[in-house]
């Protein structure tokens, strides 16, 4: 990063933890209206057609609950680490997170050349299935 970068303010972190927490209130109550939308469903005896849509309804939903709770995963461990003054550092390589990425990307863990090399990986093992850890 920046050799300038003498570290963040103390209204930086502050301004981050506050977009954690509204991160996580709102995903919390996407996550209970999701859940409450499932429960309540009408199990009434329909066409093959209603089903398979309400199943596939379902499944979606499930899927974008697994995506969010992936990310709340995330912002627990960035507020984790705010809390032991470790917000910012890349949990690779150790440097710091360029603050703008964290204000776009309050729980990133990781700085843009690291995450590029993770995804470029993660590509990689995805389009040669049964290579395992070829370039680790």
């Amino acid at each position: 990063m920046d050799d300038e970068f003498d570290g963040y303010s103390s209204d930086f972190l502050e301004a981050r933890k506050e977009q954690l927490l509204e991160l996580r209130a709102e995903i919390t109550g996407r996550s209970r209206e999701a859940l409450q939308q499932i429960m309540d469903q009408d199990r009434e005896v329909g066409d093959s057609v209603d089903t398979s849509n309400e199943e596939q309804d379902t499944s979606t939903m499930l899927r974008l609950q697994d995506r969010e709770a992936s990310l709340l995963f995330e912002i627990e461990a960035a507020l984790r680490r705010l809390g032991e003054d470790e917000y910012g550092e890349c949990v690779e390589c150790g440097d710091d997170i360029n603050p703008r990425r964290l204000e776009a990307r309050p729980a990133a863990s990781m700085c843009i050349a690291c995450q590029e090399e993770v995804e470029a990986l993660e590509r990689r093992q995805r389009s040669r299935p049964g290579l395992i850890d070829e370039y680790m």
